[in-house]
């Protein structure tokens, strides 16, 4: 059944189409993140639902969500190898993967995007050193 602006709570729908732009099928859960329960409890019944996952568009589509969810996992797992190798460099604060990695959806032509948060006035060199070592270690 397709949704209608008539029984579908306007957030949930904006909610839907905004992740059917990635074909990103949403679990209740994740649906609840983002729209007050009440009206998501009466609005599912009007959305178009698969194996858990709600969303908008063919529900052939959203197969590709499952690999997507393994595959950013395992660059997740390789992000996290790297930091663990550059972590005594002693000008870095934090870095933190960002984008379709850690929003689960990352293909495997995907990469990881990072935030790196550095000393004051040490980015460049930080910077720098970041990226060599990436390269060196093949990330």
């Amino acid at each position: 059944m397709k949704p209608s602006t008539n029984t579908v709570d306007n957030n949930v729908l904006k909610t839907l189409c905004y992740f059917s732009v990635f074909n990103f099928p949403l679990t209740k859960e994740e649906l609840a993140r983002f729209c007050h329960p009440e009206t998501l409890a009466k609005d599912l019944d009007d959305v178009i639902e698969e194996d858990g996952y709600f969303g908008l568009g063919d529900p052939a589509t959203w197969v590709d969500r499952k690999a997507r969810e393994l595959t950013s996992l395992k660059k997740i797992d390789a992000a996290k190898k790297l930091f663990k190798k550059i972590s005594w460099w002693p000008y870095l604060k934090a870095v933190l993967v960002t984008g379709s990695v850690v929003a689960m959806n990352a293909e495997d032509r995907s990469d990881v995007d990072v935030l790196v948060i550095s000393t004051k006035d040490s980015l460049w060199l930080t910077r720098l050193v970041i990226v060599t070592l990436s390269q060196y270690l093949d990330f």
